[in-house]
């Protein structure tokens, strides 16, 4: 589970709101990760003395989720793609899928936005989302800024619909998954206008 932008100040911060240790306290392994874009650094001095140091150089959501999903650093706005595009990035899911185990992305953002996509998809731009979801949902990684085919996760939920806002998924993948020919085996739901999907 990630929290865009979370760190040990927001866990402590919602630790002393509650009054009680967080559940994600509990666990019994306990790693951390610095999720900078290449050659970038952290200096916490220079957080809490300059505020224009934290205002510059940024990471951006595709390198930081690279960096927790494939483990290496690299350019923002690169999805599971090295330093300068030089290479493919084995991601968690696709190194999930060789131990057998199953593996999917649920965002409560559009599906093929960068950190869900830096699991399962490779592209040289993280705004490339028509040609990440076409990878995401047919394992073909052919479209724009694609970097090779990349067999299929197991689940995917999240936003981003065809007639919500058109530019997260192509109109020939949306048709196929609700035809149910996109020939991964999808079974495909959506949510109906003015229906409660609580409910």
């Amino acid at each position: 589970m990630i929290g865009d932008g979370m760190g040990f100040k927001h866990m402590e911060i919602a630790r002393n709101y509650l009054g009680v240790p967080l559940a994600m306290d509990g666990l019994p392994v306990k790693y951390a990760c610095t999720t900078y874009e290449y050659g970038g650094n952290y200096s916490s001095s220079l957080a809490w003395s300059d505020f224009n140091y934290v205002k510059s150089g940024a990471t951006d959501s595709a390198s930081a989720a690279t960096a927790l999903s494939c483990g290496v650093k690299t350019d923002n706005g690169n999805i599971a793609t090295s330093h300068n595009d030089a290479a493919r990035l084995q991601t968690m899911s696709e190194y999930a899928r060789e131990l057998g185990l199953a593996a999917g992305v649920v965002s409560t953002v559009p599906f093929s936005h960068a950190t869900p996509a830096a699991f399962v998809a490779h592209n040289n731009h993280r705004d490339n989302y028509t040609a990440i979801a076409r990878e995401m949902i047919t394992s073909y990684g052919d479209g724009k800024g694609a970097r090779g085919n990349t067999p299929t996760i197991d689940v995917i939920i999240g936003g981003g619909h065809l007639y919500w806002a058109s530019s997260y998924i192509g109109s020939g993948e949306y048709s196929a998954l609700k035809s149910g020919t996109t020939g991964q085996g999808w079974t495909f739901v959506e949510r109906s206008p003015g229906v409660n999907g609580a409910l």
